[in-house]
């Protein structure tokens, strides 16, 4: 039986999988807002409801845009104060909106499982390291209470980034949309966003020098680290200010013995004051090159290894315990929920507490601009021009709260 009975493990599941959906549901919010705005714009302007799915179900592959462009001029002869070019516009940019909305949100990520999503309602937003500044203090009889303060400052800032893109897609295409073409053009805006994040997400937690690239673009290192901390290493060291440590002296190459040795560290934790954080692992994060050994770890029966455990992991001496070789029970048989994220690096992993310490903050959802088809390179070269849009940004706030075995430099 593990050290944790099935009961918790089961509740603690149950936790994760509650704030990972309270996460998505900030995010579908955001992104809906936008949407949803636009809709009873149309349903004001032109007295047409765009989520009526018997008339507007953009998905169908029987739905035509032609026949849409039709109806508007159809329904702008009836009502003067209606243009035709207009009507089609907006309907054309919910219809757009909608289709990358839904693909947004039926794209796959795991990001919602790591970090804390939140909403944001400025442009920076600031954040405290998190620090025990309060612990209670042994006070005799007649003696004043000791006072204690939280050391560290409120300086952490987070700025809301733009993340967009102009895309166009012909108008001949739209007209003579007979096959789809013009839906799988589409649906790649939502999609390229919900990866955008994650990659965002994974290449922040990681951290490697020099930043990491993904489609040209330089994801830079985390810039959260607090005025007061000494590691010249952040987020990542083995000597922080107070005594932690969330790195073994080397990176090395996946192993049961380490992992066991990331839950010591993490158990013996201290903050910035010295104090124990008191962090619960309940999480192992794993790169695609070492997904499967990870499960394996996680789910198997017996002990997978020849090996015999160390004390600690290995973290306070090489001392072997000479058990774990022949028909030991897995005591780590679902101790971690296994993540994987293809955004990683093939072999890196990482055990820490889900939804602690990184925040992922939103300021605008996903939204889809369409350009002026009168005006600009839209009227030049007859095509129809659409921008997506988004603002958010993710970081450290207290890396304390998880080990990284490997950045995917140990191979």
């Amino acid at each position: 039986m593990n050290v944790q009975t099935m009961e918790e493990l089961e509740q603690r599941d149950l936790h994760i999988r509650e704030m990972a959906e309270s996460s998505r549901k900030v995010r579908f919010a955001l992104a809906n807002r936008e949407n949803n705005k636009l809709k009873r714009e149309i349903l004001e302007s032109y007295r047409i409801d765009v989520t009526d799915k018997s008339k507007f179900d953009f998905r169908s592959p029987f739905f035509s845009f032609l026949k849409m462009r039709e109806s508007c001029v159809q329904v702008a002869s009836k009502l003067r104060e209606t243009n035709a070019a207009s009507m089609f516009s907006a309907l054309l940019k919910a219809g757009i909106n909608n289709f990358a909305n839904e693909w947004y949100q039926l794209t796959r990520t795991v990001y919602e499982q790591i970090v804390s999503v939140t909403p944001s309602g400025h442009a920076v937003e600031p954040y405290a390291p998190i620090a025990r500044g309060s612990t209670p203090r042994r006070t005799p009889r007649g003696t004043p209470f000791k006072e204690v303060k939280l050391q560290a400052p409120i300086d952490i800032q987070i700025m809301n980034e733009k993340f967009g893109a102009i895309s166009s897609v012909e108008k001949e295409l739209i007209d003579d949309d007979m096959t789809g073409q013009i839906m799988t053009r589409l649906q790649d805006i939502g999609p390229n966003m919900a990866l955008l994040e994650e990659a965002w997400v994974m290449a922040k937690f990681i951290s490697p020098s020099g930043g990491t690239l993904y489609q040209g673009d330089l994801i830079p290192v985390s810039g959260t680290k607090p005025s007061i901390e000494t590691s010249s290493t952040w987020p990542w060291g083995t000597a922080l200010l107070g005594g932690g440590q969330n790195k073994p002296s080397s990176y090395t190459v996946f192993n049961n013995n380490l992992v066991q040795q990331a839950d010591f560290f993490l158990m013996i934790q201290k903050d910035q004051n010295g104090n124990f954080m008191a962090v619960d692992p309940d999480t192992l994060l794993l790169g695609p090159g070492v997904k499967f050994v990870g499960l394996q770890l996680m789910n198997s029966e017996w002990y997978p290894s020849t090996v015999a455990q160390l004390i600690g992991g290995g973290a306070v001496g090489a001392t072997a315990t000479n058990l774990g070789t022949t028909f030991a029970q897995n005591q780590m048989k679902g101790l971690y929920k296994p993540v994987v994220s293809r955004f990683l690096p093939s072999g890196a992993w990482s055990v820490g507490q889900a939804h602690r310490g990184m925040v992922f903050q939103m300021r605008e959802g996903l939204s889809v601009i369409q350009e002026n088809p009168m005006a600009g390179a839209s009227f030049e070269v007859d095509e129809i021009r659409y921008r997506a849009k988004a603002r958010w940004m993710t970081e450290w706030i207290e890396p304390r709260f998880w080990f990284l075995g490997n950045d995917g430099s140990a191979t």
